[in-house]
């Protein structure tokens, strides 16, 4: 009787324990209603020579009761140890997928929804605000108009991670950007001296759009803007 007795409470001592794990895991799944961005970070080698990208995403959602925009980093880093598949992630949830986002690995995408997620996570990084969490699961809805530059303007020094930067290549005598992607198209208007060259998007493999930078324009882009060769130029970041 005694021996019976044990199992039994050991049992349901064991449920129990179980019940509440699992209250406690649904507890710490939070919905938000906000914009899911995906983006493509540069990563380049030593040398500086070649871009590996990585897809990075993150969560913008608004607090009313605060009147600001929070931004939430999805952790890629555990997500890939489970065998989270990014790009399927994408394919599945943004409803507008542009060929070159995935051709050229560049730029950023943008899709309305709610988000759910766990491990939310707060800290702080060149005094701003961020958090990470694991994505559970995000729903899709239509947007009329999602306004890029105001949500971006809310992270901090991470407002842009996906611009890429460049100089004119030592020695080149490179002074102005094309007006068609050509080497013998029309020159165009004079680069700045000293300024770096902020890429718009890739054109081909050899050429792409670009302007001087500019830290105080969306994109860090400014209003000289024009064609260059890849060859002409060497990245910064």
């Amino acid at each position: 009787m005694v021996v019976a007795f044990s199992c039994f409470a050991t049992e349901r001592d064991s449920s129990t324990s179980i019940a509440k794990n699992v209250n406690k895991e649904r507890a710490a799944l939070l919905s938000y209603q906000g914009v899911l961005q995906a983006y493509w970070l540069p990563v380049w080698s030593d040398d500086g020579k070649k871009n590996n990208p990585e897809i990075n995403i993150r969560f913008f959602i608004y607090e009313k009761n605060k009147k600001q925009w929070k931004v939430i980093n999805i952790d890629n880093g555990k997500h890939k140890s489970a065998g989270f598949d990014v790009v399927s992630y994408i394919k599945r949830f943004f409803l507008k997928l542009p060929d070159d986002f995935l051709k050229y690995r560049e730029g950023h995408i943008e899709q309305y929804g709610v988000l759910t997620v766990k491990d939310l996570r707060t800290y702080v990084e060149c005094d701003h605000k961020y958090h990470d969490a694991q994505s559970v699961n995000f729903t899709p809805k239509w947007h009329k108009v999602i306004n890029i530059d105001e949500l971006e303007s809310t992270a901090g020094c991470e407002r842009y991670p996906y611009i890429m930067t460049y100089t004119v290549r030592p020695g080149n005598s490179l002074r102005h950007f094309k007006l068609a992607p050509s080497e013998q198209a029309e020159n165009g208007e004079v680069i700045p001296v000293n300024t770096p060259i902020s890429k718009i998007k890739t054109i081909n493999e050899n050429w792409i759009y670009a302007a001087n930078y500019d830290a105080h324009s969306p994109g860090l882009a400014g209003r000289i803007r024009g064609y260059i060769n890849k060859k002409d130029i060497v990245p910064i970041n």
